[in-house]
C-alpha cells in the first residue's frame, strides 16, 4: 500500500508539472503606455475613387501620431492592381508626392504607409482614381 501510495504521489506531481509546462496558442500583446503607431493615413486627393482625374497628379493625404513628439516619415506606392507595389517615394516627410501623369482612361490605386521614429508602422488603405479618357 505504501508503494502504491509513493507511485500516485509521483504520478501526480508528474502530471501536475506536464501540464504546467504545455504549450499554449492564445497569445496576448499588450501596449503598456509604450509607442503608439501613427494613425491610418486618410483624407485622400485625388479622393478615393475620383474618376476625369487630368494632368500631374500630386497626391495628398492626413495623417498623425497619438505620441505628438514622433516625427512621421511616408512610404507611397502606386500601381495598377489593388496591391499597388511600385515605390513612389521612401521616408518622405511630407503629406504629399507626385504621382505623375497616367494615360487617359486609366485606373491608379495608391496607398500610403506611415512610419514613426520608434518603429511604428501603420499601412493606409488602398486608394483608387480613374484619369479622363
Amino acid at each position: 500500500m505504501k508503494k502504491l501510495l509513493s507511485i500516485l504521489i509521483v504520478f501526480t506531481f508528474a502530471v501536475i508539472i506536464v501540464s504546467g509546462c504545455s504549450k499554449s496558442d492564445d497569445t496576448t500583446i499588450t501596449n503598456t503606455g509604450g509607442n503608439q503607431l501613427p494613425t491610418s493615413p486618410s483624407s485622400p486627393i485625388p479622393s478615393n475613387g475620383a474618376v476625369g482625374v487630368t494632368g500631374f497628379v500630386t497626391a495628398t493625404w492626413s495623417c498623425s501620431d497619438p505620441d505628438v513628439n514622433d516625427t512621421l516619415r511616408y512610404d507611397v506606392y502606386i500601381g495598377s492592381t489593388t496591391n499597388p507595389s511600385t515605390v513612389v517615394t521612401t521616408g518622405t516627410l511630407n503629406k504629399a508626392a507626385d504621382l505623375g501623369i497616367a494615360g487617359p482612361n486609366t485606373l491608379v490605386y495608391w496607398k500610403v504607409v506611415a512610419k514613426d521614429n520608434h518603429g511604428g508602422v501603420t499601412n493606409g488603405p488602398v486608394w483608387s482614381y480613374r484619369t479622363a479618357p
